[in-house]
């Protein structure tokens, strides 16, 4: 079954719209609908997720009074009107109106170059919550128009991953690997990766590198002052596997029988 009290909802677009507008009109009865079934089951969120949605109509009818006023526009229809006339529906249709000190907490992408949906958007949000003290992160994506492969992938989709991580109380891979390693053998080598990025790495507790370390799917990338890398596999039980480096641009894969295991010792 489902856990109602962990449900997220994410929108882009009319769905970034509707997602603004689910966050901030929880238990809203006037809102609530009659149609459908569960209607006794609360609607509400544990958070929301909006890419480049319309937050604020009103707004919209001054900044971009062609997708908001004129007839044929999609929020002329949506309204049964321009919304510089139908302002009671406007307001009642954004998001902006209904921020409440009970409302989720919401992540925000919008790209600076949108023509569609006009970053203004969610600005107004961004200040709404704000202003209201509630938690927003909002990301405006430099040169990106109204949608693309560059809201979901990427630095986007860890910052997605990283949201979700937070507001479920679940660490982010990245969380989960900060720590120190040991790896004995004919010599003892102590690897330490820390939260801010850096790496340190130490052969019988003499010999000190330190360098940089970054997550690439279900490995570790771990740089020297060589610009040399080590590649280390995360294991279920939090253990890394050091199975393959990368020496002057070239990569070299360790047999299975001589691949190095650090074990988490903290």
């Amino acid at each position: 079954g489902y856990d109602p009290n962990k449900i997220f909802v994410a929108g882009a677009s009319a769905g970034g719209h509707l997602t603004a507008l689910m966050a901030t009109t929880c238990g809203r009865k006037l809102l609530e609908g009659s149609t459908g079934g569960n209607l006794d089951q609360s609607s509400s969120v544990l958070a929301a997720i909006d890419y480049y949605g319309a937050t604020d109509f009103i707004l919209r009818s001054k900044t971009q009074p062609s997708r908001a006023n004129e007839k044929g526009s999609v929020v002329y229809d949506l309204l049964g009107g321009g919304a510089h006339e139908k302002v009671a529906a406007a307001k009642l249709a954004s998001a902006c109106y209904h921020v409440s000190k009970d409302d989720r907490p919401l992540l925000v992408f919008h790209g600076t170059n949108d023509k569609t949906v006009l970053i203004d958007q969610s600005q107004a949000i961004e200040a709404k919550y704000k202003r209201a003290g509630l938690s927003i992160r909002f990301h405006a994506i430099q040169g990106a128009g109204h949608g693309g492969d560059v809201f979901y992938n990427g630095e986007n989709a860890k910052r997605l991953l990283k949201f979700l991580g937070e507001q479920m109380g679940t660490p982010t891979l990245e969380e989960k690997v900060v720590g120190t390693y040991e790896a004995k053998g004919k010599a003892t080598w102590k690897l330490v990766l820390l939260a801010n990025g850096m790496a340190e790495n130490t052969l019988n507790n003499k010999r000190r590198l330190t360098g940089k370390w970054k997550i690439v799917g279900q490995t570790v990338y771990i740089q020297d002052q060589d610009d040399d890398y080590g590649i280390c596999r995360i294991e279920p039980n939090g253990d890394l596997t050091l199975m393959a480096k990368i020496i002057d641009g070239v990569r070299r894969d360790a047999p299975k029988e001589r691949q190095k295991i650090f074990k988490r010792i903290k």
